[in-house]
């Protein structure tokens, strides 16, 4: 169970108690209770921690560069670069002289045995 559902859970089960509503022990109105404090505690994530959306790759690349990594050095491994799009944006993106940029591909595509599903 992720921390988050046990911190939830404790916070239900506290809020439960402390109102004397002990009774409702795995009820349904327990139930509806945990359902509304689920709600609560994502919609605060939401609120807290906006997803910001983009229009392509490029402006996600160039936000998560200006955002996170400011002027860090950084190792970047692609693996199946195909035209070396991303890579090459990378580049133009980080400049700093300790960055290194690998770029990996077969040129053969996947194998034949491949059905899309999970890892090779």
């Amino acid at each position: 169970m992720p921390a988050s559902t046990r911190i939830r859970r404790k916070v239900a089960n506290f809020s439960l108690k402390a109102c004397g509503l002990r009774k409702l022990r795995n009820g349904r109105l327990q139930r509806f209770l945990r359902t509304v404090f689920d709600e609560i505690d994502l919609q605060h994530l939401r609120d807290a921690n906006p997803c910001p959306s983009f229009r392509d790759r490029a402006e996600m690349y160039r936000y998560v560069q200006n955002t996170y990594l400011d002027r860090e050095a950084v190792d970047y491994l692609e693996f199946g670069v195909f035209k070396g799009e991303s890579i090459r944006e990378w580049l133009t993106l980080n400049k700093h002289k300790a960055s290194r940029f690998f770029g990996f591909d077969s040129f053969d595509g996947l194998p034949e045995s491949w059905t899309g599903q999970g890892a090779l």
